[in-house]
């Protein structure tokens, strides 16, 4: 499935796979939005599978919007292992 995402209001709707064969160009496509003081929300509901390289590039883009100080919010699901670690990131 390829990927596709729209955006409205600083909402990214994902539609596809996020994948090692995916990831980076959705890395950079987010990388433009994911800056100081700006609101980013993902929105994963049409998300039907996240490997392991997206789930690392998920964290550290959740662990460089804290550091920008950028509202940064996944809607949808998330495997445990990517909420537990961004629970790490921030402290929670």
């Amino acid at each position: 499935m390829a990927l596709q995402i729209t955006e409205c209001k600083r909402v990214f709707s994902i539609n596809g796979n996020l994948d090692s064969t995916n990831i980076k160009i959705f890395e950079r496509h987010m990388e433009r939005f994911v800056q100081r003081g700006a609101t980013v929300v993902l929105d994963l509901k049409r998300v039907p599978k996240i490997d392991d390289i997206a789930t690392r590039v998920l964290i550290q883009m959740f662990a460089n919007a804290l550091l920008l100080d950028c509202d940064f919010a996944i809607n949808g699901w998330l495997p445990r292992r990517v909420l537990n670690k961004m629970c790490l990131e921030a402290n929670l």
